[in-house]
């Protein structure tokens, strides 16, 4: 009788280990899955970092020219400033050359004085525009 009860017990338990390695299996099985999906998750962290990391340097870049529009801008109007300082402001028709389509007689006005003026104007309206009021000049 006690091989009998023996029999049984092995029985039994050879029925509970295999449930165990059923279920160690299961757990393997899922554990394999959560490192998969890990693995996946750390991959999205990865490629977020890196577009991250682009994002900066755009950023960074866009901000350094920003930095060199306003620098030649502030350049520009300087340069502005002092060409409109330093030009007549009143020319006579006789101290300028005259290209030949732009000759004219006496009596008539003369295109190249309209041509500096037209200059000088948008010069200062630029000026005005960069600077964001009237210049004394």
């Amino acid at each position: 009788m006690e091989t009998e009860a023996l029999k049984e017990k092995i029985k039994s338990l050879e029925k509970e280990l295999a449930e165990t390695n059923s279920r160690c299996t299961e757990w393997a099985d899922e554990n394999d899955n959560m490192n998969k999906v890990c693995e996946e998750h750390d991959k999205t962290i990865k490629l977020i970092i890196k577009q991250r990391d682009e994002a900066m340097d755009y950023y960074e870049s866009a901000h350094l020219l920003a930095f060199r529009v306003i620098d030649q801008r502030d350049d520009i109007s300087d340069a502005l400033v002092n060409l409109l300082k330093v030009i007549p402001k009143h020319l006579c028709c006789n101290d300028l050359h005259h290209p030949h389509e732009d000759r004219h007689e006496y009596d008539e006005d003369c295109p190249v004085i309209k041509k500096y003026q037209e200059a000088v104007k948008k010069a200062e309206e630029a000026l005005t525009k960069i600077v964001g009021s009237k210049t004394s000049l």
